[in-house]
């Protein structure tokens, strides 16, 4: 806008000159021609950029988070600045923002630009390049321009010390309903797989009717049953930015407390994960941030304790301990413990789980 306004002020005042009968006319001439004309030389390499967009696989909420934009020009034609419009959105939360970055590209050429943008919430944050726009060489005209692009980063939650005291119903094998994957056992029952016989195997192992059919002798390998007596449960439905903020640091801070504690728990917020240590609740964390705030059926499993977070109302369940925000607590019967986006910190350092 101010090369805009720079450049009609030169316009006007070489006018005013040419008018008073000064030799002004082949500069103004030049100062109105050569804009339009280096932007038609332009669109060319316009139609043929290409942009990337380069941002952390991580990041921290309310920091500083790098964004680079580049833009490369492939043909041997000059062009003028370009002015890249991106649109961010926080896919957790439901926030959105522009930012616009100008680009100088050389010809032949790779050009960067460096943005600092932030988080107020954690979550998942897209950028998408949504408008590409090639100017002239003096950075008056702008044009349409190809080469959108997009990517994002995982914005961790700030996770604090959450006050355990669960008491989780003992199981047997015989109410397992879940086999360990990858995992041997002793249960023959559900064979994790099979495998020709070696020397020393068990012969309660072999599968006689199978080895009667191939010729040879085939064992069936022996799975692990699991029971995970403990399922996390975030219902994910749409809620307030601060609501899903709360709700996002509150599960992580529960489930690595869990972890530390020795649990082992089944996680569910629309995928599922099961969890066994702290490196597979590390590996879910980014996709439990990534995916949007959307209602989700409740896993259809046998388990004995349920912790459930939400901010809609829940149905009493047995062994429920129910962490509700906002009105929904009122609304929900059984053990409920009410959490304000507020303080939320403290009243997780304070509760007691178990009812």
């Amino acid at each position: 806008m101010k090369r805009r306004i720079l450049w009609l002020g030169a316009c006007l005042a070489l006018a005013a000159l040419w008018a008073a009968g000064l030799p002004a006319g082949p500069a103004l001439a030049a100062m109105v021609l050569l804009p339009p004309l280096s932007w038609c030389l332009t669109l060319p390499a316009a139609g043929k950029l290409e942009t990337t967009l380069r941002l952390p696989a991580t990041a921290d909420k309310g920091g500083e988070i790098p964004l680079t934009v580049q833009v490369r020009n492939p043909t041997r034609l000059p062009i003028g600045p370009v002015r890249c419009r991106i649109a961010l959105g926080n896919e957790l939360t439901g926030e959105t923002a522009t930012v616009t970055a100008l680009v100088q590209v050389p010809a032949r050429g790779v050009g960067c630009a460096k943005l600092r943008i932030q988080a107020r919430y954690c979550g998942y944050l897209r950028a998408q390049v949504v408008r590409v726009q090639a100017m002239d060489w003096f950075g008056l005209l702008p044009g349409p321009a190809g080469g959108g692009a997009e990517g994002g980063t995982v914005v961790l939650p700030e996770m604090f010390p959450v006050r355990l005291a669960l008491t989780v119903p003992p199981t047997t094998p015989e109410d397992s309903l879940d086999y360990a994957q990858n995992r041997l056992g002793s249960d023959y029952a559900e064979p994790l797989g099979l495998r020709d016989y070696r020397p020393g195997d068990n012969l309660r192992a072999v599968h006689w009717k199978l080895s009667s059919k191939v010729g040879r002798l085939v064992v069936r390998e022996p799975s692990l049953p699991v029971q995970r007596r403990l399922l996390v449960y975030w219902n994910k439905s749409p809620a307030e930015p601060a609501a899903m903020d709360a709700m996002a640091e509150t599960a992580a801070s529960l489930c690595r407390a869990l972890c530390q504690s020795g649990y082992a728990y089944h996680l569910a917020w629309g995928q599922e994960q099961e969890v066994d240590t702290m490196a597979d609740f590390l590996e879910a964390l980014p996709r439990m941030l990534r995916d949007g705030g959307e209602s989700a059926r409740l896993p259809q499993r046998d388990y004995g304790r349920l912790l459930y977070l939400s901010a809609r109302p829940a149905p009493p369940l047995p062994g429920m301990t129910a962490l509700l925000w906002g009105p929904a607590a009122a609304a929900t019967a059984g053990h409920v413990l009410p959490v304000s986006p507020e303080h939320y910190r403290e009243d997780l350092q304070t509760m007691e789980l178990d009812p």
